[in-house]
Formats: C-alpha cells, sequence, structure tokens
C-alpha cells in the first residue's frame, strides 16, 4: 500500500428487492465477487501498522481486506446479516483447515510485539447502502477504512442517502439560539 492510494475498488450492482452483488477489486488486480441482501454492506480490514522507531522506517501498513458484511437496519433482521471471506489466501485457509483462528493466534502475538512498535488492526469501514452501478475507492487510514465515491452514480447515491437524515436545528433561528 503506498501513499494514498485505493486498498481496493468496490462494484455495486443492485437485483430485485434488497439484493446486490459486489465486485471488489484489490490494488494488486485480483477480483472477487460476491452477493448479499440488506440496506448496507461493509468492509473489514486487517493489518498491521508500524509505531515509535519501527514507523520511523515502516511508514506503509500491511493491509488486506478481510471479509465483507450485510447490514440490515430493521433490527428483527439482524439475525440475517453475515459476513464473507474476501480470498482467504493459502496460509489462513491452511489453519482453517486444522480448526485454528489464524487471526486470533495472530492478535495474542501482537499483543507481545506492540511494546516493539508492532501493532495489529482490524478495522470496519462505514455501512454503505448498494447504489446499482455506483463504483468506490476503499482507503486505509490510522483510525478507520474510508468508502468514497469514484463515479457519479455513487456521489449521488451517497448523498441521497444523507438527504434522508433528519435534518439538524438552524443554530441561527433554532430552538436552542437566543433572542437577544
Amino acid at each position: 500500500l503506498e501513499g494514498d492510494g485505493a486498498l481496493a475498488m468496490v462494484s455495486v450492482k443492485t437485483v430485485e428487492g434488497k439484493d446486490f452483488f459486489l465486485e471488489i477489486e484489490d490494488a494488486s488486480g485480483e477480483t472477487w465477487f460476491t452477493s448479499l441482501a440488506g440496506d448496507g454492506w461493509q468492509l473489514q480490514v486487517r493489518g498491521v501498522r508500524f509505531d515509535g522507531k519501527l514507523g520511523m522506517v515502516l511508514h506503509n501498513p500491511a493491509v488486506r481486506l478481510h471479509t465483507v458484511s450485510n447490514r440490515f437496519y430493521d433490527f428483527a433482521k439482524r439475525n440475517e446479516a453475515r459476513s464473507v471471506d474476501i480470498d482467504p489466501g493459502p496460509v489462513e485457509s491452511f489453519f482453517a483447515a486444522l480448526g485454528l483462528d489464524i487471526w486470533r493466534l495472530l492478535e495474542r502475538l501482537f499483543g507481545v510485539l506492540e511494546p516493539l512498535g508492532i501493532v495489529h488492526e482490524k478495522l470496519d469501514s462505514e455501512v454503505v447502502p448498494p447504489v446499482d452501478q455506483a463504483l468506490y475507492s476503499v482507503h486505509w487510514r490510522r483510525t478507520h477504512i474510508e468508502i468514497l465515491p469514484a463515479n457519479e452514480t455513487a456521489r449521488l447515491g451517497a448523498l441521497q442517502d444523507e438527504s434522508a437524515l433528519p435534518a439538524l436545528p438552524d443554530t441561527e433561528t433554532g430552538p436552542l439560539s437566543s433572542s437577544r
């Protein structure tokens, strides 16, 4: 991962009802496809960042896409949410076949390495609504995963989603303003 380059690009295609397809292409050009249902999707990224003196030499974190999950706004449907691994790779697959969670083992190991400046990160993105034909770029930030609209459809979809939120009171003329 170099500079501010995108970690991945995500393309969304919706179908009937609340079903949608995601095409995820990472920075190396590998592509994965999955289908989900719900009111939104969310990415989880795992990685290693370097702090202290080690961070002065190793500026960029080592990161990988871990899972994509669907989300439902309806509390009654929360049990329908699921996560899908994004290409677990040979090492993770090997440990899974042995019944071991490699990430849990690494978290314990990184707990020991943290004083040396090697920190395990597990970050989630915000929940993104499925907008047909939308394209997004995924970026690793120090405290979060940022998903940015990469085409006009995604940008307009984000604006529509924000307009569905209740408006904040006007601080100049709203109920909390003084009449002095």
